[in-house]
């Protein structure tokens, strides 16, 4: 008898759920639902947290006085009677109005993760496990707010290499999920929640067409306009020079993911981004909205089974965001992810990080950096008649020149270098002149500040070559730091 091939694919059997759902919203432990005219509860993964809008009847002038600021609003849903809590928050604004329904008082606020926008980080980590960085900014940040975290749940030995200067608590977890490949989230009773993509099934619910999925409005599908072809990373040194890291894959239709993050220090945690960035926005997700009945018990970040027979869909899918309305009797949930990155802290939060200062006008691809700590990235065998201090270069007492050469620097690509522009930070340099080589120190070819050199040479090996001259004007010649930007 002849072997036969079989073929094996998951699915599920769906029951439908126990009617009627029951809901209950709760305003610093007053239960206003009686009250509710319009109700929204929306949750996002990883990118931001989510927020609340309720509008109350407020004719008898019940309301008026009685809330404030910062009080904790909760909702709770489920197929009982109603004792789920599926979104606690705070409250931002309150909000009295007079129109169709008479007196209202719209209420509006934050999910609890939203206090993590507000509390920064200043933390440098070496090679250190993700799931570690992020128990120990917890631990140092969030636990006396009341968050937890518990690294055993989902651990992450990916090892990372980070600088954070003041960033917010949140940027820094969505830094490690895009270096991780991992998902965040803050539930309920501030617990975070940090685990792969698409490794968390929800076996509450589904979407299944005839019964809780009503439509999909705008279709499901791959968008190939979400593929990221080129990636350039801008991050700033100690003293405001550029460190840029870049990956590009070559496209007919470019599409390019600019990321500004003065916390980048080196252009090894740049390339680093760049890489990580570009492995992320690779693959053209499948995505699209569903209109579903109200599904209480889903969380962000989870994969949900989707089954639409007339589409012929029966998958699972990743929900990216989602927004709860009872009263509206819908749950629409948008799976895998929009078009746009993270902007929902930002608009919230003002805090300048000198973006200004990160220029890069003729789009140079790499960069080296020298930021004199150290003898980092010197040839001391080649340099001579100088001294580091405090993070200053300068001439050593009794000479009036002196060399800096650079260690050589291979193009990542081992590439021909063809473009090179020269920034740095320092004083009375005015005598000093500046050369590079890209053939590691056989021809060399001067190259001024600030200004793109087209360069003539041929070859993958940059060296910079600083002369350091002492005069009568310039009399205490000194250099902060260097970058050299080339492509």
């Amino acid at each position: 008898m002849p072997l036969e091939s079989k073929i094996t694919q998951s699915g599920f059997v769906w029951i439908r759920k126990a009617r009627p759902l029951n809901w209950k919203f709760m305003i610093n432990s007053v239960d206003v639902t009686a009250n509710t005219i319009t109700d929204e509860w929306y949750r996002i993964t990883t990118e931001g947290h989510g927020n609340f809008r309720l509008v109350l009847e407020n004719n008898a002038g019940t309301y008026t006085s009685l809330f404030s600021k910062d009080q904790t609003v909760q909702c709770y849903a489920d197929f009982g009677t109603a004792a789920t809590l599926i979104f606690e928050g705070y409250i931002e604004s309150l909000k009295k109005e007079f129109g169709e329904y008479g007196h209202t008082l719209i209420v509006t606020g934050q999910h609890d993760g939203g206090w993590l926008l507000s509390s920064t980080v200043t933390a440098s980590y070496s090679n250190t496990p993700i799931d570690t960085i992020l128990d120990e900014i917890v631990t140092t940040y969030a636990t006396s707010m009341g968050y937890t975290y518990s690294k055993a749940s989902y651990p992450c030995t990916t090892l990372a290499t980070l600088d954070w200067s003041n960033k917010p608590f949140w940027e820094c977890v969505i830094d490690l999920c895009n270096l991780a490949g991992y998902d965040a989230y803050v539930s309920n009773t501030k617990a975070i929640i940090f685990h792969p993509v698409e490794s968390v099934l929800n076996t509450n619910d589904a979407a299944v067409f005839g019964d809780t999925l009503n439509e999909l409005p705008e279709g499901l599908g791959a968008d190939e306009k979400d593929a990221i072809t080129r990636v350039i990373v801008y991050g700033e040194d100690d003293e405001g020079l550029p460190v840029l890291g870049f990956k590009e894959i070559t496209s007919t239709n470019p599409k390019e993911l600019v990321i500004n993050d003065t916390d980048i220090k080196t252009t090894e945690d740049a390339q680093a981004r760049a890489d990580a960035e570009f492995e992320n926005n690779q693959t053209s997700p499948i995505k699209g909205e569903l209109m579903c009945n109200p599904m209480p018990l889903i969380n962000p970040a989870e994969i949900i089974w989707v089954d639409y027979p007339d589409q012929h869909i029966h998958d699972k899918f990743r929900i990216y965001e989602y927004k709860h309305s009872f009263l509206g009797y819908y749950t629409k949930i948008t799976i895998a992810k929009k078009d746009s990155i993270a902007i929902l802290f930002k608009d919230r939060i003002k805090k300048e990080l000198k973006l200004e200062k990160i220029t890069n006008p003729n789009r140079l691809k790499y960069s080296y950096n020298l930021t004199f700590d150290d003898d980092t990235n010197i040839d001391t065998t080649n340099s001579s008649n100088y001294t580091i201090s405090d993070g200053y270069l300068t001439l050593t007492s009794g000479f009036d020149t002196g060399i800096l050469q650079t260690d050589a620097k291979e193009h990542p690509l081992s590439s021909d270098i063809t473009k090179v522009e020269l920034k740095y930070a320092g004083s009375m340099m005015g005598t000093s002149t500046f050369e590079i080589s890209v053939d590691g120190g056989l021809t060399w070819e001067t190259v001024s500040k600030d200004t793109l050199l087209n360069v003539a040479g041929t070859g993958s090996t940059l060296i910079l070559r600083v002369s350091i001259v002492r005069d009568t004007i310039n009399t205490n010649p000194t250099l902060d730091s260097v970058a050299v930007l080339f492509s």
